[in-house]
């Protein structure tokens, strides 16, 4: 009964909030009850802007303004709002908002946990070839999430998501190899390179701790094997003030030998080099190249930076509305990115700027 009421009290107040959509708070711009709230913010007229679209219907503003309700950008979030949001883009067959929504529900995140409804969601983005969706879908099967377990399931879409060339996607393990999460290191001691991966961060109690030696012993053996994200962590390493450990000279070789094997994440490590002369001879148009190859694969930092590299026309003609592209495709996991598009959002026209 507890129960029944709980979702009862929700489905009021979600129905409540999806009743005021049009109705507006009183202020100039008409912005109605489901808008996020970024009043007296820089943001505040490109929010109100994307409301106006995705009141009437425009999915991919509908997308923007519920990432924009679920990270809020240093403030406490609003993800009810941005629930009903991406639902109201998934009912439109929006990819994003199906794999964003199904996120919501499987974590509780401005909804009542639902794991059934959120791998229901999954499926639905999965089918129509979201590689995130397809990557979680996954993990739902391999752990029993949401439902029954089925290995021969998560193995299917495990390989769908891996084929898709999504980085995040590519690094999903499949049920045979979630063993490596669980003690990476009888594999490790005998050799496998992606234990050897795990293995370089593991801790039997689970509590992080920046053990750089280990991190470096292991990495340089899953690196020395050819494992490309071993490369770019180990590059990583040697790119950061940890102790006796900076080279950027080793960092480039590790960087180009994981870039070589088309790992996005080198691919962009690399380009970052060149764009901040830390490579011998840097070259912009090198530079360019990493970065496409990069954000090809769905690289979030990758597309931020190709925004950036709009914005100041560095190495590209400038051009604010291609930047502001590249940014949303980054703001799926990078909260920066979202700050930067709706810095980038047309904030209404001439007319109403001038009201």
């Amino acid at each position: 009964m507890a129960r029944r009421l709980f979702l009862t009290g929700w489905t009021a107040l979600f129905a409540m909030i999806f009743s005021s959509c049009a109705t507006a708070q009183g202020s100039e711009s008409g912005v109605n009850a489901l808008c996020p709230d970024y009043a007296g913010t820089q943001y505040e007229q490109a929010i109100n802007a994307l409301c106006k679209k995705a009141n009437a219907g425009d999915k991919a503003a509908q997308v923007e303004v519920g990432l924009a309700a679920l990270h809020r950008l240093h403030v406490q979030g609003e993800p009810l709002k941005a629930a009903a949001w991406f639902e109201k883009a998934a009912r439109q067959d929006d990819a994003d908002a199906m794999y964003l929504l199904g996120t919501q529900y499987a974590s509780g995140t401005g909804v009542a946990l639902d794991e059934v409804r959120g791998r229901q969601w999954f499926v639905r983005a999965a089918e129509k070839g979201h590689p995130l969706a397809q990557a979680r879908l996954s993990e739902c099967y391999a752990l029993g999430i949401g439902g029954k377990r089925d290995d021969a399931a998560a193995e299917k879409w495990v390989a769908k998501a891996q084929a898709s060339g999504n980085f995040y996607a590519k690094r999903t393990l499949s049920p045979k190899d979630m063993i490596l999460l669980e003690d990476p290191m009888v594999r490790a001691e005998a050799g496998d390179p992606v234990a050897q991966y795990y293995a370089a961060r593991y801790n039997r109690d689970n509590r992080y701790r920046a053990d750089y030696d280990r991190m470096e012993k292991w990495y340089s053996k899953s690196a020395g094997q050819g494992y490309a994200p071993a490369q770019v962590k180990l590059g990583i390493l040697y790119t950061q003030d940890a102790p006796g450990k900076k080279d950027l000279k080793k960092a480039a070789a590790l960087f180009s030998a994981a870039a070589a094997q088309g790992d996005a994440e080198g691919q962009y490590e690399l380009a970052l080099l060149h764009l901040q002369g830390q490579v011998e001879k840097p070259d912009l148009a090198e530079a360019e190249g990493l970065l496409r190859q990069s954000v090809a694969k769905g690289y979030d930092k990758a597309c931020s930076l190709m925004g950036m590299l709009y914005v100041r026309g560095i190495g590209v003609n400038e051009n604010r509305e291609v930047a502001r592209v590249w940014y949303r495709h980054a703001a799926l996991h990078d909260i920066g990115a979202l700050q930067d598009m709706l810095l980038l959002t047309p904030a209404g026209d001439e007319k109403e700027r001038g009201r």
